[in-house]
Parts: structure tokens; C-alpha cells; sequence
């Protein structure tokens, strides 16, 4: 909204964040990022599978033996502005640190006095 003097007022309103009915979660173990020249990330993330072989042992060694590559299937692609970058790494270490805390509390309760 312009004030009197016609300058843009800034306003923060928070964000909700929620899921719209209908997304699936995909399980995802392996991933990629791009950067554009432009500023741009690109996130993919990828579901790789090992093969179903069977047979004998040495059956199984040929067969992985001709192996060239595994199919990694995107799951998902993600675009945000590099600008984000801070964010989302410090998102993602702060979740790290959490973790690290937990498990630590957990081997703590395992040990006995």
C-alpha cells in the first residue's frame, strides 16, 4: 500500500506451508544440482535400484559383470534462485545437527551405567 508520502510499505505475513491433496512421496537415493548461468538451481532427485539377478553364483558375477549402468529415475526436479542457497544449506545442516544430537542421545541411553 502507498503511504502519504508514496512509498511502498513492506509487510511480513507468514507463510503456511501444507501439501496439496493428491502428492505422492517418492523414495529418492540419488541426486544432482545445476546451476544455470542465470542464477537458477535445479535439484533432481533420483530412485536408483539395484537389478533383480538370480542364478548361481557365477551366474549372478557374469550377469553384473555386463552391467554398463544402472537407471537412475527422476523422482522429482526442484527450481529456486541461487539466492536460496543459504537457506536451504542452512536448513539442511541445522536438521543435520538435530539428528546428530538424537542419535548421540539414543547410544547414551543404550549404555549402561
Amino acid at each position: 500500500m502507498p503511504t502519504e508520502t508514496g512509498a511502498l510499505k513492506q509487510v511480513t505475513i507468514p507463510l503456511e506451508y501444507c501439501w496439496r491433496d493428491g502428492v505422492v512421496t517418492q523414495f529418492a537415493n540419488q541426486f544432482t544440482i545445476q546451476v544455470t548461468s542465470d542464477g537458477v538451481c535445479f535439484l533432481g532427485f533420483f530412485e536408483s535400484l539395484p537389478p533383480i539377478v538370480l542364478g548361481t553364483p557365477e551366474e549372478v558375477a557374469e550377469k553384473m559383470g555386463d552391467l554398463s549402468s544402472l537407471i537412475a529415475e527422476g523422482v522429482v526436479r526442484v527450481a529456486f534462485p541461487i539466492a536460496k542457497m543459504p537457506e536451504v544449506l542452512s536448513a539442511i545442516a541445522s536438521t543435520m545437527t538435530q539428528l546428530g544430537l538424537m542419535i548421540q542421545a539414543e547410544q547414551q541411553a543404550k549404555v549402561p551405567d
